[in-house]
């Protein structure tokens, strides 16, 4: 990683004034959130080639800084509880709400049928272990072999410039089940979830002890 930033400061020597520093690493406290400011940039630009290959540069940082939370859109595992029933799996999990102007921690409890993580990790096993997606393309697949062709208002997810992901992730009555099924599959160790939205297969179904 520290080769790569020299090198890309010497880009920025050669090409970028001094005005607009555009690679400019002052101001930063951490490699990361260098790396997320540059994807930022690039999307804004809407050059999304450099957007993807620094996205996956933050991957690689992360992986080679296992203290990183990578996991941190889901909560800590000490802070969720994932329930066994024979039908579904009940997901305990604590957050923070504030109630008539103070903050305090709230239990919520909801149901996530097993029958719909096994959709969504039939998806995830059409992926090699070790192989990292973004969840979007994941969303795309699940979306073809489910055949969730529309959303909650009949509009095509897919068209003649392919998925509809802004649309999938903002449909709540479809998007908040697939996320919960993630959040099983993280729990249990089948994936690993990345900040920046992407997702790694970890190990095959018969390695965990879990009937899904």
């Amino acid at each position: 990683m520290t080769e790569v930033i020299n090198q890309i400061r010497q880009i920025e020597i050669k090409s970028e004034s001094k005005k607009d520093n555009f690679w400019g690493l002052s101001g930063f406290k951490s490699e990361r959130d260098w790396l997320e400011d540059r994807i930022r940039r690039f999307r804004r630009k809407d050059n999304m080639d450099m957007a993807n290959t620094f996205e996956k540069l933050l991957i690689v940082h992360n992986r080679f800084n296992p203290d990183f939370d990578v996991t941190t859109n889901f909560k800590d595992k000490s802070e969720m509880e994932v329930i066994i029933y024979p039908n579904y799996f009940e997901l305990t999990s604590e957050r923070e709400k504030e109630i008539k102007g103070k903050i305090k921690d709230s239990i919520e409890k909801h149901k996530v049928k097993k029958s719909e993580v096994r959709k969504v990790l039939n998806t995830i096993l059409k992926f090699k272990i070790g192989e990292i997606n973004k969840t979007k393309i994941i969303a795309e697949e699940y979306c073809k072999i489910n055949e969730i062709l529309v959303d909650s208002n009949g509009r095509n997810f897919f068209d003649d410039k392919g998925f509809a992901w802004e649309m999938f992730s903002g449909d709540r009555n479809i998007y908040l089940p697939f996320y919960s099924c993630l959040k099983v599959l993280v729990y249990f160790e089948m994936i690993r979830h990345y900040k920046i939205g992407a997702i790694e297969r970890l190990r095959n179904e018969e390695d965990c002890d879990i009937e899904f």
